[in-house]
């Protein structure tokens, strides 16, 4: 009966061990990612503070690029994207980051958001780059009547 009761604690000992070293390798692993999180949510903090028209009636999303654009964060090594939700309370605003990167991901990311972005960059890169061949081309050809 004792060698059975010592099996069992020895059993719950390694059970419990195991799950905490499980658990503490996984929050290391996760450790930069989350840091990532904590810098987006303080970058759209500063963001929602700079452009004071831009606060939600009750909810809205920055995208990590346009936090980037406006120099609020910086790139990362992690290869991340994602965006910041921002909900409205009574008298404060709920922010919480979500990001995909080449090995994490937040859970209930949300693909559309960041390939909306995506998208209109894409489109806002390529006008810009209409609009600077036009340039030359204009440049061009004052020189050539001249």
């Amino acid at each position: 009966m004792k060698k059975i009761l010592y099996v069992w604690i020895a059993l719950a000992i390694i059970l419990v061990g195991g799950l905490t070293f499980i658990g503490v390798k996984v929050k290391s692993q996760n450790a930069p990612y989350t840091e990532i999180e904590k810098e987006l949510v303080f970058a759209a903090q500063s963001y929602m503070g700079q452009f004071i028209s831009e606060m939600p009636a009750s909810q809205t999303t920055i995208s990590y690029k346009k936090l980037l654009d406006n120099g609020l964060i910086k790139e990362n090594e992690h290869n991340c994207d994602g965006y910041v939700f921002i909900k409205k309370n009574l008298a404060t605003f709920d922010y919480k980051a979500y990001i995909k990167c080449d090995k994490y991901t937040t859970k209930d990311f949300d693909e559309s958001k960041v390939e909306k972005w995506k998208k209109s960059s894409c489109y806002l890169l390529a006008y810009h780059l209409l609009l600077h061949v036009l340039k030359k081309n204009k440049m061009h050809l004052q020189k050539t009547s001249s």
